[in-house]
């Protein structure tokens, strides 16, 4: 492996398939229920409960894949290749319905689509871990990917109003193509994954030893970042709520979320420059801080505050980039100082586990919260119910943010009480090695 800096052309070859890969992300849970609810008929009890049992399916696999993707690692485009494959068409179903099928389809077509993104995002994660030992240049990888990530997310939000769901998977099935071909050109001129090779033990039962895995920086690293990400699935999952049944404004929804995901990969750059001057860690925390205490603005908006929620989006979107593309920088770097490159797969598939539980257990909290208040959905409500959805939007995921960066914090002056360079080096930084404490 290489510390020189990698080139645009490269970056750009991997992050593309990033693109397409968010559209099975959060655009999926939001655009189906409509779309099954309105266009098929079915109950939305129904779907509700088919969307969660596949969360709860989706989120039990991910360290399984993690685990299979780390025996295979030198397999890893093909596995690419296969999950494009069920991907695709996981998508032309789940938009093709077979009404026969009814609640089944949709089960089936979901798990094909969110089992694929899996397997794609675990290896595409590890790779990216595996290119470069550099701290800088994974700083580069996770901003470069993340950001076309968020480009992914802009377009599948968008499409919807501008083509039919039946042409929103032939949109995907391009990507998906044109995604994996300049992938696989990338993949030509850097094949990171051959170092691995030798790693491989198919009949090495001992390959997860998690008491050598979830070392103590890990154990810190991973239950800040489920803090964290719990606090921004409860917004994501009320996001239509709010603007339309507080605001008054449905009908800016995808402009603010256009505002939000622009502003989160042109603020990407702003959190490598402070990552490299200063450290991931102190960078990540900030990103948390400005996170807290820009969108906390939203609990005191009232109907009509349309250019104030716009300056929230902005503001908050800056830290989304942060928040987005520092913590994969960060484990990736763990992954190294511990020296544990043969299980990259697998701490990679915790960190998607982590993400999606966190976004089951937010959409839990926030309609669980709503639910024993007065409010209703796309009905005149009260002053108090109205209270309510600012509360559990706005000021809750606020408080579970700030609980957050205090851990963080916390973890920072454990390792600058130890001389830690994490704390102080954004170049040279040498948490959770083998000696973690």
């Amino acid at each position: 492996m290489t510390n020189n800096a990698i080139s645009r052309k490269s970056l750009f070859q991997y992050s593309f398939l990033a693109i397409p890969l968010a559209f099975a992300g959060l655009p999926l849970y939001i655009h189906v229920p409509d779309f099954y609810a309105t266009t098929m008929g079915m109950s939305l009890s129904g779907i509700g409960i088919v969307i969660i049992l596949v969360r709860i399916f989706d989120a039990v696999q991910d360290p399984l894949i993690g685990v299979f993707c780390d025996l295979y690692n030198d397999k890893r485009p093909l596995i690419i290749f296969i999950a494009s494959l069920l991907m695709a068409l996981g998508f032309f179903l789940l938009f093709h319905p077979q009404e026969s099928l009814g609640l089944a389809g949709l089960a089936i077509s979901l798990v094909l689509a969110t089992t694929a993104y899996s397997m794609m995002i675990i290896n595409l994660n590890a790779l990216g871990s595996t290119w470069s030992q550099d701290g800088a240049q994974k700083n580069r990888i996770t901003s470069w990917r993340e950001a076309f990530g968020l480009v992914g997310l802009i377009i599948a939000s968008v499409l919807p109003g501008i083509i039919s769901f039946s042409e929103y998977s032939y949109v995907l099935i391009l990507f998906l193509v044109l995604g994996f071909m300049i992938f696989m050109a990338w993949n030509k001129e850097n094949k990171k994954y051959d170092a691995l090779i030798n790693l491989r033990n198919r009949n090495n039962k001992d390959t997860i030893k998690l008491n050598e895995l979830l070392l103590p920086s890990n154990k810190w690293f991973f239950g800040i970042y489920f803090i964290s990400t719990l606090a921004s699935a409860i917004p994501a999952v009320l996001m239509v709520f709010f603007t339309r049944d507080l605001l008054g404004a449905e009908q800016y929804t995808g402009a603010f979320l256009l505002v939000y995901f622009l502003s989160g990969a042109c603020g990407m750059s702003v959190w490598l420059t402070i990552a490299k001057r200063y450290s991931k860690l102190l960078s990540w925390a900030l990103a948390m801080l400005l996170a807290a205490t820009t969108f906390v603005w939203a609990f005191f908006l009232q109907p009509d505050d349309i250019w104030q929620f716009a300056v929230i989006c902005v503001l908050s979107g800056i830290a989304l980039g942060g928040e987005l593309s520092l913590p994969p920088a960060i484990l990736s770097e763990l992954i190294d100082t511990q020296e544990k490159t043969k299980n990259t797969s697998f701490l990679f598939a915790i960190l998607a586990f982590l993400s999606k539980t966190a976004l089951a257990l937010g959409s839990g909290i926030a309609f669980l919260i709503l639910g024993i208040t007065s409010f209703s959905p796309a009905t005149q409500n009260d002053n108090e119910a109205l209270l309510a959805l600012s509360f559990t939007y706005a000021l809750a995921p606020c408080i579970i943010k700030v609980c957050a960066a205090l851990g963080l914090f916390t973890w920072l002056q454990k390792l600058k009480q130890r001389g830690d360079h994490a704390y102080s080096s954004g170049n040279n930084s040498s948490f959770g090695g083998q000696h973690d404490a």
